[in-house]
Parts: structure tokens; C-alpha cells; sequence
């Protein structure tokens, strides 16, 4: 695969995440700050598609068409009833970041030093996306207060002995 073919795959990848976290955030659209990620995780994905290009360029390349045109690998077409349920497209867009970043990994070990920086940059934060995605689907961020047991309350009272 040449440097060309390795990038255009890279900047079709963002893209079709760009497109898939535009239609996560659409369907969210009544929990905002959920919604709001899903947006920046897009705009964050077309800056990478973007500069990837750019760079591309600078080194006197260019894009490979037939990668470019070729049907989406991941994310959605439309949505057929089962991507509405939240969870259900948390797992889809964590799924396609999984995939996402084992492509900038292998990328990063197969191009060119000068590349390797803008490819950790954008690696770095599919990974902390991965990771809050990670969260939701374990729960972690739920609403719901924890109760709070008789021992944990006595224990808050206590005073250091400073005091």
C-alpha cells in the first residue's frame, strides 16, 4: 500500500466518523451534553480528515480516488430503528472508534517519522473519546445519586485530629 492509498484510507475513516457522530448527535439532540460531544467528536474528525489532506499534499501527493469513493466501511447509512436507542449508538460510534484508532496505530507504524506526530495527536484523542464512550456504556456517569450508608455518613462527620 503506498503513502497515498495509507492516507486516503486514514482520511476516509474520519470522515465516516465525522458523518456517524453528526447523526449520533442528531439523535441525541434532547440530552445536550451528550449531543454536544458526539458534535465536537465530528468536527474533531473533519480537522483530521483535513489536515491529513493538507499534509498529504505539502508532500506533493495526492488523494486516491477509488479509496475515497468506496462505499463507507462503518458507521450508517440510515438509521433502522435499533441505532435511536442510546445505548445502541454509543456502541456503534465506539465500535467504529475502535477501528478508527487501530488504523492510525498501524498507520503510525508504517509511515514516515514526519507523520508520526500529527498521527499520535489525533490518536490521543480518539482515545480519550473511546474512553468517556467507555464510561457511558459501563454507567458511570449516570444521574442516579448512590445511597449513601450509615458508616459512610459517621465517617465524613469524624475530625482530623488536628482539629
Amino acid at each position: 500500500m503506498t503513502l497515498e492509498d495509507k492516507v486516503t484510507s486514514l482520511i476516509a475513516i474520519c470522515r465516516e466518523n465525522a458523518d456517524s457522530y453528526g447523526r449520533a448527535a442528531e439523535i441525541f439532540i434532547g440530552e445536550p451534553d451528550v449531543s454536544h460531544f458526539f458534535e465536537e467528536i465530528a468536527e474533531n474528525r473533519l480537522l483530521a480528515a483535513n489536515t491529513l489532506e493538507s499534509k498529504l499534499l505539502e508532500a506533493g501527493k495526492r488523494l486516491t480516488p477509488r479509496i475515497l469513493t468506496a462505499p463507507p466501511s462503518e458507521g450508517w447509512t440510515q438509521p433502522t430503528g435499533h441505532e435511536t436507542n442510546a445505548r445502541s449508538v454509543i456502541e456503534a460510534c465506539y465500535e467504529a472508534q475502535e477501528r478508527a484508532i487501530n488504523a492510525f496505530d498501524e498507520a503510525s507504524e508504517t509511515l514516515p517519522e514526519d507523520w508520526r506526530w500529527t498521527l499520535n495527536e489525533y490518536s490521543q484523542h480518539m482515545r480519550s473519546a473511546l474512553s468517556k464512550m467507555h464510561t457511558w456504556l459501563d454507567g458511570k456517569e449516570r444521574d442516579e445519586k448512590r445511597p449513601r450508608s450509615g458508616a459512610r455518613a459517621a465517617a465524613n462527620r469524624i475530625k482530623s485530629p488536628e482539629r
